[in-house]
Protein backbone atom coordinates (compact mmCIF):
# COMPACT_ATOMS: atom_id res chain seq x y z
CA UNK A 1 0.00 0.00 0.00
CA UNK A 2 1.63 3.67 -0.96
CA UNK A 3 1.04 4.82 2.75
CA UNK A 4 3.92 2.10 3.55
CA UNK A 5 6.51 3.47 1.30
CA UNK A 6 7.09 7.12 2.98
CA UNK A 7 8.03 4.86 6.10
CA UNK A 8 10.83 3.42 4.66
CA UNK A 9 13.64 5.58 6.78
CA UNK A 10 11.50 6.40 9.77
CA UNK A 11 11.67 3.32 12.29
CA UNK A 12 8.63 3.72 14.03
CA UNK A 13 9.27 1.40 16.78
CA UNK A 14 11.77 3.86 18.37
CA UNK A 15 9.09 7.20 18.36
CA UNK A 16 5.92 5.18 19.19
CA UNK A 17 5.10 4.74 22.53
CA UNK A 18 2.15 3.12 24.09
CA UNK A 19 -0.51 0.85 21.73
CA UNK A 20 -0.10 0.54 18.29
CA UNK A 21 -3.53 0.48 16.46
CA UNK A 22 -3.79 -0.86 12.78
CA UNK A 23 -6.16 -0.91 10.19
CA UNK A 24 -6.94 -3.25 7.33
CA UNK A 25 -4.14 -5.20 8.17
CA UNK A 26 -3.60 -7.10 4.58
CA UNK A 27 -0.30 -7.67 3.38
CA UNK A 28 3.41 -8.74 4.06
CA UNK A 29 4.55 -4.78 4.15
CA UNK A 30 2.28 -3.91 7.23
CA UNK A 31 2.55 -7.03 8.60
CA UNK A 32 6.36 -6.72 8.32
CA UNK A 33 5.98 -3.54 10.84
CA UNK A 34 3.65 -5.30 13.20
CA UNK A 35 6.03 -8.21 13.81
CA UNK A 36 8.82 -5.20 14.34
CA UNK A 37 6.61 -3.33 16.67
CA UNK A 38 6.05 -6.90 18.87
CA UNK A 39 9.49 -7.59 18.97
CA UNK A 40 10.07 -4.17 20.38
CA UNK A 41 7.32 -4.82 23.15
CA UNK A 42 4.39 -2.53 22.12
CA UNK A 43 1.16 -3.72 21.62
CA UNK A 44 -0.75 -3.84 18.95
CA UNK A 45 -4.14 -3.88 18.01
CA UNK A 46 -6.16 -4.40 14.91
CA UNK A 47 -9.26 -1.84 14.49
CA UNK A 48 -12.20 -2.78 11.43
CA UNK A 49 -15.48 -1.93 10.49
CA UNK A 50 -15.43 -4.25 7.70
CA UNK A 51 -15.33 -8.05 7.29
CA UNK A 52 -12.10 -9.06 5.48
CA UNK A 53 -12.12 -12.37 7.02
CA UNK A 54 -13.73 -13.60 3.79
CA UNK A 55 -13.68 -13.32 -0.16
CA UNK A 56 -16.86 -11.95 -1.52
CA UNK A 57 -17.23 -11.33 -4.71
CA UNK A 58 -20.09 -9.07 -4.64
CA UNK A 59 -17.78 -6.35 -3.21
CA UNK A 60 -15.58 -4.29 -6.42
CA UNK A 61 -12.02 -4.85 -4.11
CA UNK A 62 -10.33 -5.76 -7.39
CA UNK A 63 -6.64 -4.95 -5.49
CA UNK A 64 -7.53 -7.70 -2.70
CA UNK A 65 -7.06 -11.72 -3.25
CA UNK A 66 -8.59 -14.98 -1.56
CA UNK A 67 -5.10 -16.59 -0.71
CA UNK A 68 -1.85 -16.03 0.33
CA UNK A 69 -0.17 -13.09 -2.11
CA UNK A 70 3.30 -14.02 -4.01
CA UNK A 71 5.94 -13.05 -1.30
CA UNK A 72 7.63 -10.57 -4.39
CA UNK A 73 4.10 -8.22 -3.86
CA UNK A 74 4.83 -6.74 -0.69
CA UNK A 75 1.63 -4.47 -0.96
CA UNK A 76 -0.75 -7.17 -2.62
CA UNK A 77 -4.23 -7.30 0.48
CA UNK A 78 -4.65 -10.96 0.60
CA UNK A 79 -7.86 -12.45 2.65
CA UNK A 80 -5.93 -15.18 4.08
CA UNK A 81 -2.78 -12.87 5.22
CA UNK A 82 -5.40 -10.74 7.43
CA UNK A 83 -6.84 -13.67 8.82
CA UNK A 84 -3.48 -14.73 9.89
CA UNK A 85 -2.32 -11.15 10.90
CA UNK A 86 -5.52 -11.24 13.69
CA UNK A 87 -4.57 -14.10 15.12
CA UNK A 88 -1.57 -12.06 15.92
CA UNK A 89 -2.17 -9.06 17.11
CA UNK A 90 -3.06 -9.01 20.73
CA UNK A 91 -6.55 -7.99 20.62
CA UNK A 92 -9.09 -6.37 17.71
CA UNK A 93 -11.25 -3.55 17.86
CA UNK A 94 -14.48 -3.77 15.73
CA UNK A 95 -17.27 -1.53 15.50
CA UNK A 96 -20.72 -3.59 15.54
CA UNK A 97 -21.77 -6.84 17.47
CA UNK A 98 -22.08 -9.06 14.26
CA UNK A 99 -17.99 -8.18 13.25
CA UNK A 100 -17.39 -9.46 17.14
CA UNK A 101 -19.04 -12.56 16.19
CA UNK A 102 -17.14 -12.94 13.07
CA UNK A 103 -13.34 -12.06 14.51
CA UNK A 104 -13.77 -14.24 17.46
CA UNK A 105 -13.31 -17.26 15.57
CA UNK A 106 -9.58 -15.73 14.99
CA UNK A 107 -8.66 -13.57 18.35
CA UNK A 108 -9.98 -14.26 22.18
CA UNK A 109 -9.46 -10.84 22.79
CA UNK A 110 -12.91 -8.67 20.62
CA UNK A 111 -14.11 -5.51 21.45
CA UNK A 112 -16.53 -3.32 20.62
CA UNK A 113 -16.12 0.33 19.60
CA UNK A 114 -19.18 1.66 17.93
CA UNK A 115 -18.26 3.94 15.24
CA UNK A 116 -18.80 8.07 16.16
CA UNK A 117 -18.70 11.90 15.20
CA UNK A 118 -16.71 14.63 16.03
CA UNK A 119 -19.04 17.63 16.54
CA UNK A 120 -16.31 19.89 15.63
CA UNK A 121 -15.59 18.45 12.12
CA UNK A 122 -19.20 19.80 11.01
CA UNK A 123 -20.76 22.45 9.92
CA UNK A 124 -24.17 23.19 11.46
CA UNK A 125 -27.18 22.08 8.74
CA UNK A 126 -27.87 24.80 6.35
CA UNK A 127 -31.79 26.39 6.17
CA UNK A 128 -33.70 24.27 3.78
CA UNK A 129 -35.41 25.90 1.16
CA UNK A 130 -38.39 24.46 -1.44
CA UNK A 131 -36.09 21.89 -2.83
CA UNK A 132 -36.66 18.68 -1.14
CA UNK A 133 -33.31 16.78 -2.23
CA UNK A 134 -32.69 12.76 -1.76
CA UNK A 135 -29.17 11.96 -1.20
CA UNK A 136 -27.46 8.67 -1.69
CA UNK A 137 -23.44 8.73 -1.14
CA UNK A 138 -21.51 5.60 -2.03
CA UNK A 139 -18.22 3.71 -3.29
CA UNK A 140 -17.55 1.46 -5.65
CA UNK A 141 -18.24 -1.33 -3.33
CA UNK A 142 -22.44 -0.10 -3.58
CA UNK A 143 -22.28 -0.75 -6.85
CA UNK A 144 -24.52 -3.95 -6.25
CA UNK A 145 -27.41 -1.92 -4.38
CA UNK A 146 -27.73 -0.14 -7.05
CA UNK A 147 -30.76 -2.89 -8.40
CA UNK A 148 -32.80 -2.30 -5.38
CA UNK A 149 -32.49 1.28 -5.05
CA UNK A 150 -32.41 2.98 -8.60
CA UNK A 151 -35.76 2.76 -9.99
CA UNK A 152 -37.10 4.33 -6.90
CA UNK A 153 -34.15 7.15 -6.70
CA UNK A 154 -35.29 7.89 -10.82
CA UNK A 155 -38.95 7.61 -9.84
CA UNK A 156 -38.33 10.41 -6.84
CA UNK A 157 -36.36 12.58 -9.19
CA UNK A 158 -39.22 13.37 -11.63
CA UNK A 159 -41.63 14.72 -8.82
CA UNK A 160 -42.65 18.34 -8.49
CA UNK A 161 -39.90 20.09 -6.24
CA UNK A 162 -37.45 17.22 -5.75
CA UNK A 163 -33.62 16.68 -6.44
CA UNK A 164 -32.07 13.28 -6.35
CA UNK A 165 -28.29 13.27 -5.61
CA UNK A 166 -26.08 10.88 -5.66
CA UNK A 167 -22.32 11.05 -4.89
CA UNK A 168 -19.59 8.75 -5.76
CA UNK A 169 -18.62 6.15 -7.73
CA UNK A 170 -21.14 3.30 -7.12
CA UNK A 171 -23.65 4.76 -10.04
CA UNK A 172 -24.43 3.30 -13.68
CA UNK A 173 -26.57 4.68 -15.82
CA UNK A 174 -28.75 6.55 -12.77
CA UNK A 175 -30.11 9.49 -15.00
CA UNK A 176 -29.98 11.86 -11.65
CA UNK A 177 -27.62 14.80 -10.36
CA UNK A 178 -24.30 13.38 -10.32
CA UNK A 179 -21.20 15.05 -7.84
CA UNK A 180 -17.77 13.38 -8.15
CA UNK A 181 -16.14 11.94 -4.98
CA UNK A 182 -14.55 13.35 -2.71
CA UNK A 183 -10.42 13.64 -1.87
CA UNK A 184 -10.38 14.56 1.78
CA UNK A 185 -12.97 13.86 4.98
CA UNK A 186 -13.22 17.27 5.46
CA UNK A 187 -14.35 17.61 1.93
CA UNK A 188 -16.89 15.32 1.87
CA UNK A 189 -18.57 16.49 5.35
CA UNK A 190 -18.28 19.81 3.77
CA UNK A 191 -20.02 19.25 0.62
CA UNK A 192 -22.47 16.30 2.12
CA UNK A 193 -23.86 19.40 4.42
CA UNK A 194 -23.40 22.09 1.40
CA UNK A 195 -25.38 20.10 -0.52
CA UNK A 196 -28.63 20.10 2.25
CA UNK A 197 -30.21 16.65 1.89
CA UNK A 198 -33.70 16.10 3.54
CA UNK A 199 -33.46 12.51 2.92
CA UNK A 200 -30.23 10.40 3.38
CA UNK A 201 -30.62 6.83 1.69
CA UNK A 202 -28.43 3.19 3.22
CA UNK A 203 -29.44 0.61 0.52
CA UNK A 204 -27.20 -2.34 1.55
CA UNK A 205 -28.14 -5.76 -0.48
CA UNK A 206 -27.94 -8.69 1.81
CA UNK A 207 -24.80 -9.80 1.43
CA UNK A 208 -21.91 -11.63 3.44
CA UNK A 209 -19.95 -8.73 3.14
CA UNK A 210 -23.08 -5.88 3.62
CA UNK A 211 -23.45 -7.84 7.23
CA UNK A 212 -20.54 -7.03 8.09
CA UNK A 213 -20.62 -3.11 7.64
CA UNK A 214 -21.94 -0.85 9.91
CA UNK A 215 -24.15 2.42 10.37
CA UNK A 216 -21.74 5.10 9.70
CA UNK A 217 -23.70 6.54 6.79
CA UNK A 218 -26.63 6.82 9.00
CA UNK A 219 -24.29 9.07 11.70
CA UNK A 220 -23.33 11.20 8.77
CA UNK A 221 -26.72 11.73 7.13
CA UNK A 222 -27.69 12.48 10.48
CA UNK A 223 -25.11 14.96 11.27
CA UNK A 224 -25.87 16.64 7.57
CA UNK A 225 -29.46 17.41 8.18
CA UNK A 226 -31.24 14.32 6.86
CA UNK A 227 -33.65 11.73 7.71
CA UNK A 228 -31.41 8.70 7.25
CA UNK A 229 -33.40 5.80 5.43
CA UNK A 230 -31.53 2.54 6.87
CA UNK A 231 -31.42 -0.94 5.42
CA UNK A 232 -33.49 -3.87 7.26
CA UNK A 233 -29.80 -5.66 7.57
CA UNK A 234 -27.32 -6.06 10.96
CA UNK A 235 -25.39 -3.02 10.34
CA UNK A 236 -28.37 -0.66 11.29
CA UNK A 237 -29.48 -2.77 14.24
CA UNK A 238 -28.59 0.22 16.71
CA UNK A 239 -30.70 2.61 14.31
CA UNK A 240 -34.22 -0.53 14.87
CA UNK A 241 -35.76 1.74 17.91
CA UNK A 242 -36.05 4.94 16.10
CA UNK A 243 -37.41 4.08 13.38
CA UNK A 244 -41.05 6.09 12.34
CA UNK A 245 -39.01 8.61 15.11
CA UNK A 246 -36.31 9.98 13.86
CA UNK A 247 -35.67 7.46 10.35
CA UNK A 248 -37.48 4.78 8.12
CA UNK A 249 -36.47 1.76 6.95
CA UNK A 250 -36.09 -0.66 3.54
CA UNK A 251 -34.66 -3.49 1.83
CA UNK A 252 -36.73 -4.42 -1.35
CA UNK A 253 -37.49 -2.49 -4.41
CA UNK A 254 -40.97 -2.19 -3.60
CA UNK A 255 -40.14 -0.88 0.02
CA UNK A 256 -37.55 1.66 -1.32
CA UNK A 257 -40.44 3.05 -3.35
CA UNK A 258 -42.99 2.96 -0.27
CA UNK A 259 -40.41 4.64 1.54
CA UNK A 260 -39.28 6.92 -0.84
CA UNK A 261 -42.91 7.89 -1.97
CA UNK A 262 -43.82 8.74 1.69
CA UNK A 263 -41.23 10.87 2.06
CA UNK A 264 -42.07 13.07 -0.52
CA UNK A 265 -45.29 13.09 0.51
CA UNK A 266 -44.46 14.25 3.79
CA UNK A 267 -41.91 16.91 3.73
CA UNK A 268 -42.24 18.79 6.54
CA UNK A 269 -42.44 15.24 9.10
CA UNK A 270 -39.48 14.41 7.13
CA UNK A 271 -37.23 17.54 8.23
CA UNK A 272 -38.92 17.26 11.84
CA UNK A 273 -37.28 13.36 11.73
CA UNK A 274 -34.08 14.17 10.88
CA UNK A 275 -33.72 16.77 13.21
CA UNK A 276 -34.26 14.48 16.14
CA UNK A 277 -31.62 11.92 14.19
CA UNK A 278 -29.32 14.58 14.46
CA UNK A 279 -30.00 14.89 18.06
CA UNK A 280 -29.88 11.73 18.82
CA UNK A 281 -26.27 11.24 17.12
CA UNK A 282 -24.75 14.36 19.42
CA UNK A 283 -26.31 12.43 22.78
CA UNK A 284 -24.97 9.13 22.19
CA UNK A 285 -22.50 8.17 19.01
CA UNK A 286 -20.09 11.34 19.67
CA UNK A 287 -16.48 10.71 19.94
CA UNK A 288 -16.65 11.99 23.47
CA UNK A 289 -19.58 9.82 24.28
CA UNK A 290 -17.68 5.98 22.84
CA UNK A 291 -14.44 7.16 24.11
CA UNK A 292 -14.18 4.85 27.79
CA UNK A 293 -15.21 1.48 25.11
CA UNK A 294 -11.80 2.39 23.46
CA UNK A 295 -10.08 3.17 26.62
CA UNK A 296 -11.41 -0.28 27.90
CA UNK A 297 -10.66 -2.18 24.89
CA UNK A 298 -7.25 -1.42 25.48
CA UNK A 299 -7.11 -0.99 29.36
CA UNK A 300 -5.71 2.29 29.63
CA UNK A 301 -7.88 4.98 31.73
CA UNK A 302 -9.95 7.16 30.26
CA UNK A 303 -8.15 10.57 31.98
CA UNK A 304 -5.04 9.03 29.85
CA UNK A 305 -6.59 8.02 26.34
CA UNK A 306 -5.65 10.80 24.26
CA UNK A 307 -7.72 11.37 21.10
CA UNK A 308 -6.75 14.79 19.65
Amino acid sequence: MPDMAGWAGLDICDVNEGVAIWQILCNFARLGWVRRLLNHGVPVWAETDDDYTRWDETVANGDWVAGMPEPGNPYQASVELHRRAMQLVEGIIVSTDRLAEVYADLNPNVHVCPNSVDPDDWDEPVERDDTFRVMWMASASHRVDQRIIGSALEWAAKQDGVEVVVVGSAFQELDLVRVPWMRSLEEYRSKMVELAPDVGVCPVRDTLFARGKSDLKALEYAMAGAMPVISKLDPYDPWRHLVGDACQEAQTVEEWFEVLRWSVENRDTVREMAKRAREHVLASRTIEATKPAWANAISVPVRELALA
